[in-house]
């Protein structure tokens, strides 16, 4: 056969993934790079304590916090000039159980900002803050080695110890996650023990007297996210077991521990109905993310 009758036949693959075929088609006119960094994204997004509230990071040339009110559907940003973030090492902002600050990391400390605006405040060196109530937060500070979580006031902001007593634990590891109980008593946090790096726990403590248990762990398992459950009785989680994470459930009376639901997917980012009969959650899988509600009871899984 001639050299130049001969054809190949194949696929186009890059790290295994079939690539798009190319139609020859030129770019639209307006195309450029500089207009698709310049699109605004936002992201990181919480809700007050009154449903009506939203912060939010939003992406251009800064990554600025801005607080949207659902009554009133006019965004009004908080922040000016807060460097570029990219999403995965930046934390979302957090409003005030009362409604009347968000709380946001920037430059390695956690700042204060009015919800009805005027000049970030900086309260601390510290990382990842959550509201224990509208005084305090819990934030997470790095001592000998170790992310410990602990507590601040926002009039004095000396940080003081969430974990003051963990008998029979191993103490050496890594808090992180935090997550408050609707009563506020106590929180649920994930730990990382540096004895078993291929492990992760869930721990949950009294916030008065600061005593710690283990809710779960194993060896070789990573059990993380909690959530609590509005009645405070239950806290969900994500497992990982085998290749994927699925979601489970722990009551804190009994320590019964049950999957709520297990599929050939990862489950992240919890967040109980206020009726406390399903659980939304981000479902990843095959390069797909989707937000799902499931049924705390059946963990029927529904596609939103």
């Amino acid at each position: 056969m001639p050299e130049f009758l001969r054809s190949w036949i194949g696929k186009h693959e890059y790290g295994g993934l079939p690539t798009p075929t190319k139609r020859g088609d030129p770019n639209p006119p307006h195309w450029r790079l500089d207009a698709i960094a310049a699109t605004e994204r936002p992201r990181s997004i919480s809700i007050g304590a009154d449903g009506r509230a939203l912060a939010f990071i939003q992406d251009r040339d800064t990554s600025d916090i801005w607080l949207l009110d659902l009554d009133e559907r006019a965004p009004r940003r908080l922040t000016t000039g807060r460097d570029p973030m990219p999403y995965w090492e930046d934390t979302t902002p957090a409003i005030s159980p009362d409604g009347t600050t968000v709380a946001f990391a920037d430059q390695g400390a956690v700042w204060l900002v009015s919800a009805a605006g005027g000049p970030p405040r900086k309260l601390i060196g510290a990382g990842s803050s959550v509201w224990l109530d509208s005084d305090r937060l819990l934030v997470v500070i790095d001592r000998d080695d170790c992310s410990r979580l602990a507590i601040v006031s926002t009039v004095d902001p000396w940080p003081q110890p969430l974990v003051r007593a963990s008998a029979g634990l191993d103490a050496n590891g890594d808090e992180a996650v935090a997550a408050v109980s609707p009563d506020g008593r106590h929180v649920a946090f994930s730990f990382h023990p540096r004895s078993d790096l291929n492990r992760t726990e869930i721990r949950v403590v009294d916030v008065e007297t600061g005593t710690a248990r283990a809710l779960t762990g194993a060896a070789a398992t990573h059990d993380r996210g909690p959530a609590w459950s509005p009645d405070g009785t239950t806290v969900a989680f994500v497992a990982q077991r085998g290749e994927w994470f699925e979601l489970r459930a722990i009551d804190l009376a009994t320590g019964n521990e049950r999957v709520v639901a297990s599929e050939d997917a990862d489950f992240s980012e919890l967040s109980w109905h206020t009726d406390g009969t399903r659980i939304a959650a981000i479902r990843s899988s095959h390069f797909t993310a989707d937000v799902v509600v499931v049924s705390a009871e059946t963990g029927e899984v529904t596609v939103v």
